[in-house]
């Protein structure tokens, strides 16, 4: 297989691992919120896919109980995978984020030309937003440590 084939599909893991991780997040931060879609008045757990089940399938508590046992042994085999793949995943993206940066400061510059001054000042204060959360996204990661370790799941 050639480099720039290896690179392609070492991207779209990267890609998919990190939509899956923040799609994850999103559900377990909604599910604490209690902010979610799913109702928690019937569930005798805390973990949000089995209050999901609990509500639609009228769940009795001994059936969430065990219910929640798949699910946590689930995660801890897909904490397993995500550790192995962890360093190439983190190798790809330091080789990527330059050109990834780069992008996305020509797209702010496209857009900026496009606005008013007052729609520039807002757009500015939005995005300005948005990288101040990709950092503090990047420091609570690098403070987690690896996949798999204590982060408080649901």
């Amino acid at each position: 297989m050639s480099t720039s084939r290896v690179r392609a599909v070492l991207l779209l893991g990267a890609t998919l691992l990190i939509g899956g991780v923040v799609g994850a997040a999103a559900m377990m931060y909604a599910g604490k919120s209690g902010k979610g879609p799913y109702p928690r008045n019937r569930c005798e757990v805390d973990h949000q896919r089995v209050c999901m089940w609990a509500e639609g399938l009228q769940l009795t508590a001994e059936q969430q109980v065990q219910l929640l046992g798949v699910y946590q042994a689930g995660e801890a085999r897909m904490d397993s995978i995500q550790r192995t793949i962890r360093p190439a995943v983190d190798s790809l993206y330091q080789m990527i984020r330059p050109v990834v940066d780069s992008q996305r400061l020509q797209l702010r510059d496209e857009v900026r030309v496009l606005l008013t001054t007052p729609q520039r000042e807002k757009y500015d204060s939005t995005v300005s937003s948005w990288d101040e959360q990709r950092r503090q996204g990047a420091r609570d990661r690098s403070q987690q440590g690896p996949p798999g370790g204590p982060r408080g799941r649901p």
